[in-house]
């Protein structure tokens, strides 16, 4: 039988580390974060326009906001599913 106390320190540390990685996701920068709000404000503008502003404010281009999605969606998914089944566990204890 696991020790409960244990068992529960151990959910709450792995639950901690999950919420660290999540945080320093590529995904959740602030300047993805940014150039992601920064779009959405210009629903009307060309590639080119919205192109400009990026570069202008340092943000990331939309092919690498593209690439960053493509390759960073699974990961974050994943973590925050991890980070669920902490939190329910964590409960559980409770």
């Amino acid at each position: 039988m696991t020790d409960h106390p244990t068992a529960l320190a151990a959910a709450r540390e792995r639950l901690v580390d999950v919420n660290r990685r999540i945080a320093a996701h590529p995904l959740n920068s602030t300047g993805f974060r940014r150039a992601r709000a920064l779009v959405g404000t210009m629903p009307e503008a060309d590639r080119t326009e919205i192109e400009s502003a990026l570069r202008e404010q340092g943000l990331p281009s939309l092919g690498k906001q593209t690439k960053m999605l493509a390759v960073g969606v699974t990961s974050l998914a994943r973590l925050n599913r991890k980070r669920i089944r902490l939190e329910k566990r964590v409960a559980a204890f409770g």
